[in-house]
């Protein structure tokens, strides 16, 4: 097996040299080094020395065959780190694993079986070294002490002697350094080597030592040359950080201390300096994310994404300052990260997340992801575009909704990246902003002398040229409100209807009516078209959903919904 291996390596090898320079290909072996945590079932993975902004498979032995966990996206930087418990995804201690990034594999480690119940206390657990420069950490305890994980030793190494751990700075870089002690615990001692012959000597903080109760943040300035970023972050659950310029803004999510390194990169040479902070839990604020928990709004509260895809989605009313991911229920599908006032999502496997999102003043808010799992990219795609969701509100002129002077908002997202779409109201061209696939908005105002039903038509295509239609029509017969639309619809690519609502038990309407169809025709439903969502339609649901691997609640929900829009 294995010389059948190399020899695969080395076609493919010979393969990606016969292209011209300039060819986009994986260059860089990741490494890979895996420390064990207090519990004995968690371990701190870091992925390093890979390919920039690259998706990182786990790969590593099950009784059946090889296993793969897709467990995140390196950074700008090729770096990646994240604490894995091994029950999640059945990791047996002194199992041989390895990662893979853009093709890549790394060597192979040992999964730890590590266990201990408690921290090990050190005297230090954050460096600023020059190289050649060496430094002893002491602990206090009687153990024997043993290093189990260095990320990065050619910046750095370890020597102990006894409750001694000596490092010595080889290198300009950075290395996490895990020291552990039979029965006591394990520490992460993080060094950061700089080079003493760099032109930017060095980096400082008008403050190096904050302390925030739980809930402020605080605004530090960086005095230096070169580009500044986070190079890492101890205890992210303690604090978090983000960088905007030549200022670091900390926010203090819970008490316990932290460390903050923050690098420069200028003259091909980094240097680095450390921020520790200290964060007290103020009275009556024990549980920052008990309360509050809807107050965070987005710019879309549902996104659909393809593998592979990003997309990025503002926050509309937070209070500004420092907001941090709070939790994400499916960090194997989609990752989401805090870049500014805005979550930066990346699609990584079919699924669905929800992703909390707060402030350290505890406000909170959720956003729905879910990923489909179509391999060919956006761009390229000839399967036609889909709406997503669609909404329209009312300025309710004199109380009337379609009333003259009314303005009408229509808010849409696509399953796919589209070219800018035609709106159409009446006959009359409506300008529509957005990007992507979403959300565009278009605004129109009624004069008076509009015919109702007043009809709207959105057409869009991608950029491969496949286009879809939908028609939506206002006022037909009923009392309008800001969801009881009356929708036609087709596509290029074949008949769709569009579905936009939640359905559940005793919903009624028009859309209960296209999904008992929908059913039908696919075999799913064999009770009459009532247009009442009851017991038939709900178990014809949990089958459909079943179908597809996703949770049978029997609902309509946005990850259903995001799939019978889809035509699927």
């Amino acid at each position: 097996m294995k010389i059948i291996t190399n020899f695969v390596l080395i076609l493919s090898a010979m393969f990606l040299l016969s292209f011209p320079v300039g060819y986009a290909h994986a260059t860089l072996v990741p490494t890979l080094s895996v420390s064990p945590l207090v519990g004995g079932t968690t371990a701190q993975v870091t992925v390093y020395g890979a390919d920039s902004n690259a998706s990182i498979l786990l790969d590593y032995p099950t009784t059946a065959s090889i296993a793969s966990a897709n467990i995140g996206t390196t950074n700008a930087s090729g770096y990646f780190t994240a604490v894995i418990d091994a029950t999640t995804y059945s990791i047996a201690s002194g199992a041989s694993v390895y990662v893979m990034v853009d093709g890549q594999v790394s060597p192979s480690v040992v999964w730890p079986s590590y266990s201990a119940s408690g921290n090990l206390a050190l005297s230090q657990t954050s460096l600023i070294l020059n190289v050649g420069q060496t430094v002893t950490v002491n602990t206090s305890v009687s153990a024997t002490l043993s290093m189990t994980n260095n990320t990065n030793p050619s910046v750095a190494g370890v020597s102990i002697s006894g409750n001694q751990i000596t490092v010595n700075a080889f290198s300009a870089g950075s290395s996490n350094i895990t020291i552990c002690a039979s029965g006591l615990g394990c520490n992460t001692i993080a060094v950061n080597v700089q080079s003493t012959g760099s032109s930017a000597a060095s980096i400082t903080f008008s403050q190096n030592n904050i302390t925030l109760t739980a809930g402020q943040s605080q605004t530090v300035t960086i005095t230096g040359s070169g580009s500044y970023y986070i190079n890492s972050n101890l205890n992210s659950a303690i604090a978090v950080a983000n960088i905007s310029g030549s200022t670091v803004t900390i926010g203090a999510v819970t008490a316990g201390t932290d460390t903050v390194s923050i690098c420069s990169s200028s003259n091909a040479s980094t240097i680095c300096a450390a921020l520790n902070i200290t964060v007290t839990q103020s009275a009556g604020n024990s549980n920052l994310n008990s309360n509050n928990q809807n107050s965070l709004t987005f710019a879309q509260s549902s996104v659909n994404l393809v593998a592979g895809q990003n997309q990025s989605v503002a926050i509309t009313n937070g209070t500004g300052g420092v907001y941090y991911i709070s939790t994400n229920s499916n960090s194997g599908a989609v990752t989401a990260n805090i870049s500014g006032s805005n979550v930066a999502l990346t699609g990584l496997a079919f699924g669905g997340a929800n992703i909390t999102v707060c402030t350290v003043s505890n406000q909170c808010g959720t956003l729905y992801a879910f990923v489909s799992t179509t391999n060919s990219t956006q761009t390229n795609t000839t399967t036609a575009p889909a709406l997503s969701s669609f909404q329209t509100s009312s300025t309710v002129a004199n109380g009337n909704f379609l009333g003259s002077g009314s303005m009408l908002t229509f808010t849409f997202s696509t399953n796919q990246s589209i070219n800018t779409p035609r709106v159409t109201i009446g006959t009359t061209n409506v300008p529509v902003n957005g990007s992507g696939n979403g959300p565009y908005t278009a605004s129109y105002t009624l004069n008076g002398s509009e015919v109702l039903p007043l009809q709207v038509v959105v057409i869009y295509s991608n950029p491969a040229g496949s286009q879809s239609q939908n028609t939506f029509w206002f006022g037909k017969n009923e009392t309008l409100t800001n969801t009881n639309v009356s929708q036609s619809s087709s596509n290029s690519g074949g008949s769709n209807t569009t579905f936009t609502q939640d359905l559940h038990d005793g919903s009624k309407g028009t859309e209960v009516v296209n999904l008992q169809k929908r059913l039908t025709a696919l075999g799913l439903y064999t009770g009459p078209i009532t247009g009442t969502y009851g017991s038939l339609t709900k178990a014809a649901v949990k089958a459909y959903q079943a179908k597809h691997s996703i949770q049978q609640l029997g609902i309509i929900g946005p990850a259903t919904r995001a799939l019978l829009n889809k035509g699927i």
